[in-house]
């Protein structure tokens, strides 16, 4: 593009020009011609008015300092401007604006330097590149999570909520995966950036023992809360080449030996595979980032409500004994339903016998397991209005443990893995008190249209604890008819429009997948109106965050974002 003279512009020092909708600063400074675009990549302040010395271009609104000779800023929350090449040519200034598509290599780096340091704009430029250039989402995954776990930390709700993310995303348009990784990704980089780095660790030398010894090394270990050895061990096991599948039974054969943590071990755990499955690899510092899961959680046994007024430990050590050498190979499908009224009964021990029961009558245990997730559904579903609000997170954690134990049963169906059914079963016997009374699921009423009816769920869900009416919007939706598919989009929408924590994010994933599952159209409205109640409760949040990604979109759009008074 022909831009001015030569002499015009040393005259003048500075020039703006338009063209094709980009705007140009171009400089003139220390007998050299510079060309940046106008708009400075932080928040968009015309870099036309900003200040030069000492070959340094500033921007006067936030004082991001730039290298004039490559663009580069020396402050990292800035971002590197983009700048373009210059030629004279018999005495005419000419600038090359042709569309350069960034390297991914380039993207990525801007992502982990966002993730290292903590700025959420680097992080959402990448994003917004990524996901509206169809990138290799898998390999933005990856860069995410070789940094978070190269940190010495311990997998947490972070790595849980982009896992969840990865899950759902089928259901999610551009922007609300853009806002799902954003939100996850600024929990992954709080957890982990000020943490120092992970210190090497040698695999144990040696060939490769048998697996049945490396369980027992695992068990062992988990028992007396050793968590560098665990950390020794699990790195072992993917040098020695042990399967994914192998590694799960190992793991969740240890975390079921307990219920760790109100259920998070396992759910983060699950979280964890789940991801490694998704992205086809098994990373050794993943491996280790689990291992404090196991050996600093809390243990069941050590809280009250496990062992008073009834010793529900000692009922689930009883029944689960029973199931040791046996082979968890039924295939006989049960309605889940069934489970769940029996899980919902006031008797524990009647609780967990027929669980036993329906194991030893050749039951699927993924049928059972899917049952038990449902009845914990129904105790969201039927939480009653006069809780204290902050027990809706109790019910949360026992339907998320539900749904989580459900997913390993389906991978992994061995008689200590499926001790943990017993845990959430008996976990949902524990909250028979937020059911009282219980809050009675509407019928729904037909005639409202669809669009009317999504855009209401939205509005209410603007304003605080409208639990009870979202309920109605959604009971209604149903009784029309309407596919269920545009509900579950509208929730998504719903949730990652906010800043919405981890546990939120897990309701949403966790119903999901079983709506996935349950076929039975009562079944599936439980769901539907457990995931709109506690959604409800959460809303709305302050929403910074969305400030941020349309920052991030107009900047790469090439949209204006400071105007002129």
């Amino acid at each position: 593009m022909k831009a001015c003279s030569l002499e015009d512009l040393k005259s003048k020092r500075r020039i703006l020009l338009s063209h094709g909708g980009r705007v140009i600063a171009l400089f003139y400074h220390d007998g050299k011609i510079y060309a940046f675009d106008n708009r400075c990549p932080h928040m968009g302040f015309p870099l036309i008015r900003g200040t030069i010395s000492n070959g340094i271009l500033t921007c006067d609104w936030h004082h991001a300092r730039f290298d004039m000779e490559s663009g580069c800023t020396f402050d990292l929350w800035a971002d590197d401007a983009i700048k373009y090449k210059v030629d004279v040519v018999d005495g005419e200034v000419w600038v090359n604006i042709e569309d350069v598509r960034e390297d991914y290599s380039v993207i990525l780096g801007r992502l982990r330097r966002g993730l290292e340091h903590g700025i959420m704009l680097l992080v959402a430029k990448a994003l917004t590149s990524i996901v509206y250039e169809g990138r290799d989402l898998g390999v933005a995954y990856r860069t995410a999570v070789d940094w978070y776990v190269s940190r010495d930390i311990s997998w947490g709700g972070g790595g849980v909520f982009i896992s969840a993310i990865n899950n759902i995303k089928g259901y999610l348009g551009r922007d609300e995966l853009l806002m799902g990784l954003l939100r996850g990704l600024q929990i992954v980089s709080r957890e982990a950036r000020t943490e120092p780095p992970r210190p090497s660790i040698e695999q144990l030398s040696g060939g490769r023992p048998p697996f049945d010894r490396v369980k027992s090394w695992l068990t062992w270990l988990t028992e007396v809360r050793d968590s560098d050895a665990l950390e020794r061990l699990l790195a072992s096991m993917a040098g020695w080449g042990y399967s994914l599948e192998m590694i799960e039974e190992a793991f969740f054969e240890a975390a079921t030996m307990h219920y760790l943590s109100d259920g998070h071990s396992v759910d983060f755990a699950n979280k964890a595979f789940e991801l490694a499955r998704s992205l086809g690899y098994v990373d050794p510092n993943m491996l280790r980032s689990l291992a404090p899961l196991l050996a600093r959680a809390s243990r069941y046994e050590e809280e009250h409500e496990w062992r008073h007024p009834i010793d529900l430990v000692a009922i689930i050590d009883e029944e689960s004994s029973r199931l040791h050498g046996v082979t968890l190979g039924g295939d006989k499908p049960i309605d889940p339903s069934e489970v769940a009224n029996l899980v919902l009964r006031d008797n524990p021990r009647s609780i967990a016998t027929s669980i036993t029961q329906l194991l030893d009558n050749g039951t699927s245990p993924r049928h059972i397991s899917l049952g038990v997730a449902l009845a914990a559904a129904i105790r969201v579903a039927r939480f009653s209005r006069y809780n204290d609000l902050e027990d809706w997170i109790r019910v949360l954690h026992s339907f998320s443990y539900a749904n989580a134990i459900h997913q390993v049963v389906k991978r992994v169906s061995t008689p200590r893995v499926f001790k943990g059914v017993y845990h959430a079963a008996l976990r949902v016997y524990l909250d028979r008190y937020l059911n009282e009374p219980p809050y009675r699921i509407p019928r729904g009423s037909p005639g409202e249209s669809r669009e009317r009816l999504l855009k209401s769920l939205l509005d209410t869900l603007d304003r605080r604890y409208m639990i009870d009416e979202v309920s109605s919007i959604v009971a209604d939706y149903l009784a029309n008819g309407y596919e269920e598919e545009h509900l579950v989009k509208t929730l998504s929408h719903a949730v990652l429009r906010e800043d919405a924590d981890f546990h939120t994010v897990q309701m949403l994933e966790a119903g999901v997948n079983l709506l996935q599952e349950l076929e039975n159209p009562e079944d599936r409205k439980t769901i539907l109106i457990a995931m709109a109640r506690y959604i409800a409760s959460q809303s709305p949040t302050q929403r910074r965050l969305k400030q941020i990604s349309q920052i991030a979109l107009k900047l790469y759009r090439g949209e204006r974002i400071y105007e002129e008074e």
